[in-house]
C-alpha cells in the first residue's frame, strides 16, 4: 500500500445548490424501483434471513424503505463468536492492512455518496428540497 495521503474531511454534499440536488433525483428513482433495500443478518461470510423489521419512511408511511432481518438468540450468539474470530485476526494484521480496508471502504462511500444520501432521505425523511 502507498502511503496515505493526508486527512481531509469529505465535502459536505451541498444541497441547497439547485444542481446538487438535480443531482439527487437519479439515485432517488433508483432506490425507489429498486424496492425496498434488504438487510439480512450476516454473520462472518453467511448470509442468513429470517423474520424482517420493516422500516417505513417517516414522511410516507405507506412507503417500505427497508426490510431488516432480525437476529434470533443463536444468530446473536453465533455472531458474537465469529466476531471474537475475526477480532482476533485484525488484531494480527499490519497496520498498513488494515489502514486499506478502511481506505477502501471510504472509497466504496465516496462513489456512492447520492446513493447513500438518497437512502437517508427515504430511510430518515431527510430534508433535501
Amino acid at each position: 500500500m502507498s502511503a496515505l495521503a493526508p486527512f481531509r474531511n469529505e465535502p459536505v454534499l451541498e444541497l441547497r445548490r439547485a444542481s446538487e440536488r438535480e443531482a439527487l433525483f437519479s439515485p432517488l428513482t433508483e432506490l425507489d424501483a429498486a424496492g425496498p433495500v434488504q438487510a439480512p443478518v450476516w454473520i462472518g461470510a453467511e448470509r442468513r434471513e429470517g423474520h424482517a423489521l420493516v422500516s417505513h419512511s417517516p414522511a410516507e408511511p405507506e412507503r417500505v424503505v427497508a426490510l431488516a432481518a432480525i437476529a434470533g438468540e443463536d444468530e446473536v450468539d453465533a455472531a458474537l463468536h465469529a466476531a471474537q474470530a475475526g477480532a482476533r485476526a485484525w488484531r494480527g494484521a499490519p497496520a498498513a492492512e488494515r489502514a486499506a480496508v478502511l481506505v477502501a471502504a471510504a472509497a466504496w462511500m465516496r462513489e456512492r455518496r447520492r446513493s447513500l444520501a438518497a437512502l437517508e432521505v427515504r430511510e430518515c425523511a431527510k430534508p433535501w428540497l
